[in-house]
């Protein structure tokens, strides 16, 4: 008298591999979720800079960051400390005066 239940003997081999294909295509073929475009996903931090505000917040932190980096770095040794707050005043007007060069150098229309 034969039981029922899996009755895997009598199955040929080459049903089971199919069976696997099959099942390995089902999972590649399920949908991704939607991706969001680029211009519909609005970051922190792009969201803090488009407003002037922000911009000033952003400019402060950046600078104190940097204010305590260098304090950091002089290792309580006033002379460091002002020598490096120097030179990176100086990097600072360098760049503005080359960014504000190459801007004003789109708006010439002769």
């Amino acid at each position: 008298m034969a039981t029922k239940g899996n009755n895997r003997t009598n199955r040929p081999s080459s049903g089971s591999a199919k069976t696997r294909k099959n099942s390995a295509n089902k999972s590649s073929s399920r949908r991704s979720p939607a991706k969001t475009s680029a211009a519909t996903q609005v970051s922190l931090f792009s969201a803090i800079q488009s407003t002037s505000i922000g911009r000033l917040f952003l400019g402060l932190l950046a600078s104190s960051l940097l204010i305590l980096l260098d304090f950091l770095i002089s290792w309580n040794q006033f002379n460091r400390f002002f020598m490096l707050i120097g030179i990176e005043i100086l990097i600072a007007i360098i760049l503005g005066f080359i960014i504000f060069l190459v801007r004003g150098q789109g708006n010439d229309e002769t």
